[in-house]
Order: structure tokens, then C-alpha cells, then sequence
């Protein structure tokens, strides 16, 4: 069995979480018999592509399509996109957390447009899964609502986007980690950055992870996407016998983390890679509700209301048993796996009419659009 997976987020150097969510996804996909073919996508950085065609295939206004979709879905994922979709037993998106609360209409249309001609125009089976969406409402819903009722299969990695959505929950594929376990004598506090947050608000996390070392006796460990942001407070760090570790590679995080016995900051994938070794975490909120689905579904995870409130928290979850924190890891695995077990029973599929955008979508899509074509036009009428 061939399964083409979309968005895969293995080789985000940067983010050990997607290095995280990623590689567990693919072992849980990759059983015995089957193979995997992953596609990126680029951030919609590659929609200053100088082709004629998919300029002018935006310009109609029929953005579901196929011509349409299929130009687009080839600029956001690199040529031979589509293809590869349609050369395959089974194609699965994984949305991950890609998609902020703040996104709007046309980022969220680039970053559908694959699997959305997936679901309106291919012949394979396609599964959503791993991933989450705000809650939105209106026009931004629009898309998502209807990518999700023509999957094949539609979960969510959390269960308040479940709800919103009205799909079942399969947990991240993160809760499947096991790594090194959590050593003997944890000595480390492990702060981390908070998602699309403003630099003062990183900063004043790692302010409160230096105070909440001191207090309980730890040493500062700062890593993972962002860590530059805590560069400032180096020579405390240094003075406190902490570090700051540069390296983002998921083995090596996972080595350090193993040494800290308890975790601050804003991470949602380094609290999952915590918990599986029975790491306690007080966290803030980001770019998502995701980090409010953790504290949710697992006591070893707090949330604080502000950086200035994570002292606190953190002291409190000192007295979380470890093995309560890896019995809910422990569920979370066996739901995942339960939810996602039958993917090669799944059968091909036909095609489906392409239905109307409300004209409230149509509208907020077309305007930014607009712009970005006179912008291209410019660009090519430059000597």
C-alpha cells in the first residue's frame, strides 16, 4: 500500500515539535506492506510563482474547480503534486497545527487546496488526521467544513476541535513517542517559547522560568523553536549553571529533555514530549486553543493565565505522580491507534460536483487576490 502524505513536517529543522508530530505520524502510518511519499507544503510562499496559468486560473473567481484547484495545489506544493495524489492507494492530509487563529480566507484556501482537489476531484480515498483547526465560524469555516464532509475519513487531534467540528478525536500522534525515559537524578527546568507570541511575552516567560528554577532548586534549560528570543537573559542563564541549547534536532532535544523534571513555557508538542516521560508542564496559551486541549484532557498539564502566573502553576504540578502523567499518555495511544487501524479498507472514490462559495467567501478571497496579481503584474514589467 502507497499513502501520499500531505503536509508532512518531518524536515522543519527549526521545530522539534513538527520533527515530533511527524515521525510518530509516519510510524504509525508506515506498517508492515506500507509506503510512505511525503509532500510540504511551502507556507504559501510559492504563490509568487511567475506562471501565466495560475494567474489566470485565479482570475475566474471558480475557486473550487478543477483547472483551478489543481494550479493552485501545484504552486503550494511543488509540481507533480497532484500527480502523486493520483498515484497512490490512499492520500492523507495532515493538517497539524499549521492554520492560526488569525489566518485568513486565501492562506487557508492555499494551504487546502490539495487536498481539497483531493476531495472534490480525485478517485482515492482521503483521510484528514494529526492535525487541528481554530474554531472558526463564517466564511472561514467554509472551506474547512468542506474539506472535512468530503474526507473520507475526517479526526482531530483534540477534542475541543472535535466538538467544534463535529468529527471524531484520534490524539496527536505525539502521545506515540517513546524516547528516552526521564533520568534518575532530573535536575533541569525546561523553558520553552510560546507559538506566534510577541517577543516580550517569550521574554517573560523565560523571566519566570528563571525565578521558578531558583525557587525550586533547578537548573534553566532553554530549547526548541524561538530559543533566540531568550538570547538576552544568556549571561543570568550561564550564571545560573543553566544552557541554552542551539541544536533543534528531535534526538538530541529528546536527550535533554530527559534530564528535566519539570517544563514552563508555551510548547504544545514539547509538553506532549514531556509527558510521555512523565514530565510535568504549566503552560500559557498561543496561537490556538491546543495548549487549553492539554491541560483539558491530562492533570500533569496546567494552564497559567499569564507568564507571570506560571511560578505557581509550575510549583503546584511538583506533586503531579509521574505515573499518573504516563497512564494518560498510555490512553491517548490506544485511542489514536484504535481511530486510525483501518486505512486500507478504504475504497476509490468518485468525483463530486464542485459546490458554491457563499458570496461572503467568494468577496474576502477575491480581494487579496486581486492585489497580489497587480503585484505580479508589476513584478514581470520590471527590466
Amino acid at each position: 500500500m502507497l499513502i501520499t502524505l500531505v503536509n508532512d513536517t518531518a524536515r522543519r529543522s527549526k521545530n522539534p515539535g513538527c520533527q515530533l508530530t511527524s515521525r510518530t505520524f509516519q510510524d504509525l502510518l508506515g506498517g508492515a506492506g506500507t509506503a510512505l511519499r511525503p509532500l510540504e507544503w511551502g507556507f504559501g510562499r510559492r504563490l509568487q510563482s511567475r506562471d501565466r496559468n495560475l494567474w489566470q486560473a485565479l482570475g475566474t473567481g471558480r475557486w473550487l474547480e478543477q483547472p483551478v484547484l489543481r494550479a493552485l495545489a501545484e504552486t503550494e506544493y511543488g509540481p507533480g503534486a497532484v500527480q502523486s495524489c493520483i498515484r497512490t492507494d490512499c492520500v492523507v492530509f495532515q493538517p497539524e497545527g499549521t492554520v492560526s487563529d488569525d489566518a485568513d480566507p486565501l492562506r487557508i484556501l492555499r494551504f487546502l487546496s490539495l487536498p481539497l482537489w483531493c476531495a472534490l476531484h480525485g478517485r482515492v480515498p482521503l483521510v484528514v488526521a494529526n492535525g487541528t483547526f481554530p474554531l472558526f465560524d463564517g466564511a472561514r469555516a467554509e472551506l474547512v467544513r468542506l474539506l472535512l464532509d468530503h474526507a473520507d475519513r475526517a479526526v482531530m487531534r483534540d477534542r475541543i476541535s472535535a466538538r467544534h467540528w463535529g468529527v471524531a478525536c484520534a490524539p496527536d500522534s505525539a502521545v506515540l513517542w517513546r524516547g528516552l525515559p526521564q533520568t534518575a537524578d532530573a535536575s533541569w527546568l525546561l523553558i520553552t517559547t510560546a507559538a506566534e507570541s510577541p517577543p516580550e511575552t517569550d521574554l517573560a516567560i523565560g523571566r519566570a522560568g528563571l525565578d521558578s528554577a531558583r525557587r525550586l532548586g533547578l537548573r534553566p534549560l532553554i530549547l526548541g523553536k524561538g530559543w533566540e528570543r531568550m538570547a538576552p537573559l544568556r549571561p543570568e542563564i550561564d550564571a545560573m549553571g543553566g544552557r541554552i541549547l542551539e541544536s533543534t534536532l528531535l534526538d538530541e532535544v529528546d536527550r535533554h529533555v530527559a534530564a528535566c523534571r519539570l517544563h514552563l513555557g508555551g510548547r504544545y508538542h514539547m509538553a506532549l514530549l514531556c509527558a510521555t516521560k512523565g514530565i510535568p508542564s504549566a503552560l500559557i496559551r498561543t496561537n490556538t486553543h491546543k495548549n487549553l486541549w492539554l491541560a483539558e484532557e491530562c492533570p500533569g498539564i496546567r494552564m497559567a493565565a499569564d507568564p507571570a502566573a506560571l511560578t505557581a502553576t509550575a510549583q503546584a504540578l511538583l506533586a503531579c505522580p509521574e505515573d499518573a502523567i504516563l497512564a494518560d499518555i498510555v490512553r491517548l495511544s490506544d485511542e489514536t491507534r484504535s481511530r486510525l487501524s483501518d486505512l486500507p479498507l478504504l475504497r476509490r472514490r468518485e468525483p463530486v460536483p464542485p459546490p458554491g462559495l457563499s458570496r461572503d467567501l467568494s468577496r474576502r478571497l477575491a480581494r487579496p487576490l486581486r492585489r497580489d496579481l497587480w503585484r505580479h503584474r508589476l513584478r514581470t514589467l520590471r527590466p
